[in-house]
């Protein structure tokens, strides 16, 4: 017993309590590398192929950040951040997308996603962009009130489903 309690209080102090992270990436070669970059930095990676792969993991995990690509087969990156923001749990865990469409930044941004990065990753930056999200103290669901009101939510955003976002042909060759 004196074992068990001495091993957990000889772990490292961290103040990334949650190191959950899963990432969802088609590519094999992508989600190997990001994973490797992450594991090495002492995440605990998770790494599905496709949305609805990811969104089972989500549900039965708890990550601390979800990393998506947008172009996925079964779900892509964009209905998987629309079904999480669906369910009070998972709307707080911080979102980063990834994409080969440079383009596509400023769409995702405007939805609410809470990082985005274009392919090739650039090592250092996604690092330090995807610790300092899971850094980030975790935002609590927002309660559901009709305190003030006394009626339905009818001016609450999160019913109406964003369109998702379109690819500007101009800037695909930009870089």
């Amino acid at each position: 017993m004196a074992d068990e309690q001495d091993s957990s209080q000889t772990e490292k102090i961290d103040p990334i309590k949650e190191k959950v992270i899963v990432i969802a990436e088609d590519d094999p070669g992508t989600g190997k590398l990001l994973q490797d970059i992450l594991s090495k930095t002492g995440f605990e990676v998770i790494l599905t192929t496709d949305g609805k792969e990811a969104l089972k993991e989500i549900k039965t995990s708890d990550p601390r950040v979800i990393i998506a690509d947008v172009i996925m087969p079964e779900m892509d990156g964009f209905d998987l951040f629309k079904e999480l923001r669906k369910d009070k749990k998972t709307a707080v865990i911080p979102f980063f997308v990834i994409s080969i469409r440079k383009n596509m930044e400023e769409s995702f941004m405007g939805l609410g996603v809470d990082g985005f990065m274009a392919k090739p990753i650039q090592t250092e930056n996604f690092l330090e962009q995807i610790t300092a999200l899971a850094k980030r103290p975790r935002r609590e669901p927002e309660p559901e009130t009709g305190e003030s009101s006394g009626d339905k939510k009818e001016d609450a955003p999160a019913e109406e489903s964003p369109e998702k976002p379109e690819e500007k042909k101009e800037d695909k060759e930009a870089d």
